[in-house]
């Protein structure tokens, strides 16, 4: 009799070790399967510049069919090149939002740091990233992503609302796309027959602009050129709404996209402050927009 309450002993002493052993290792399969790494990650990196910004914030959201923000997916910081990056899974590919807020950077213009004031971002509005892939934050896409979302308003899918605006702007500026990454122009000895060139010369013109237009710095102006492409024609005005240029009490010129620019970005080449090591604006760009 005691040998079988011993035997029985024994054996649930071995069935709760099995069940406990269990346990551990659902639980170890848990954690790698549903926490720590619910589907296959990738990476993604670029680049946040109008000139490069450092210890800037970026997150990432996933959008809505509609262009509003839909879930945070991550968020990091730039360092003191500009550049950042992620690790992302699978179900948050298409379509992305990557909003710049905070940090800092050296104007072309000026050689002043400028920060980013708590209303102030630039964002990059993607329909879809893959693996590997490198993307920008800049004034253009800012200014790209402006019209987009009015697109989307007006009946577009988000996807082909992004595609049109992004591909308008490129255009628009004699670029081959814009989510490429506009050269550092601090570092001297560009390429003048690089579009990565041009794009930086572009920035600065932003900065030039400011510089010559008494505005509050470059922020404001990029901001007053994407209030101006909201609805996806420049002509200084946000639909028929006009736009006060911040810092001053002046409106925010009609010509300032056909002209004015222009006019900054040959201002910038001129100037003691262009570190480019470009002496005239790279090729023809477009005739039919920014004076070029």
């Amino acid at each position: 009799m005691k040998f079988n309450i011993y035997i029985k002993q024994i054996l649930l002493k071995i069935f709760i070790k099995i069940i406990f052993l269990y346990s551990v290792l659902f639980s170890i399969h848990s954690c790698f399967t549903e926490v720590g790494n619910p589907e296959p990650e990738y990476s993604i990196s670029g680049t946040a510049t109008k000139g490069p910004i450092s210890n800037g914030i970026v997150t990432a959201y996933s959008l809505k069919a509609d262009g509003t923000l839909g879930v945070k997916i991550d968020s990091t910081t730039t360092n003191e090149n500009g550049e950042f990056s992620f690790l992302y899974s699978e179900s948050f590919k298409n379509p992305v939002a990557f909003i710049l807020t905070e940090g800092l950077f050296k104007d072309e213009a000026t050689s002043n740091n400028v920060y980013f004031e708590k209303e102030e971002n630039l964002r990059t509005y993607l329909p879809s990233i893959s693996t590997e892939q490198e993307i920008s934050i800049t004034a253009l896409t800012e200014i790209a992503t402006s019209c987009s979302l009015t697109k989307v308003q007006s009946g577009l899918s988000i996807n082909n609302a992004l595609e049109y605006a992004y591909n308008d702007i490129a255009q628009k500026f004699g670029l081959s796309n814009i989510t490429m990454t506009p050269e550092n122009p601090f570092k001297g000895n560009l390429d003048a027959t690089k579009q990565e060139s041009k794009y930086a010369l572009i920035q600065a013109g932003f900065s030039e602009y400011a510089k010559i237009n008494g505005a509050k710095n470059t922020i404001s102006v990029v901001k007053a050129f994407a209030l101006d492409n909201e609805d996806c024609t420049f002509d200084g005005k946000s639909f028929s709404n006009t736009i006060i240029l911040e810092g001053t009490n002046n409106n925010f010129a009609a010509d300032a996209y056909q002209k004015g620019l222009k006019e900054a970005i040959d201002s910038y080449i001129s100037s003691s402050q262009n570190t480019t090591g470009i002496k005239a604006y790279p090729g023809n760009g477009n005739k039919n927009s920014y004076g070029y």
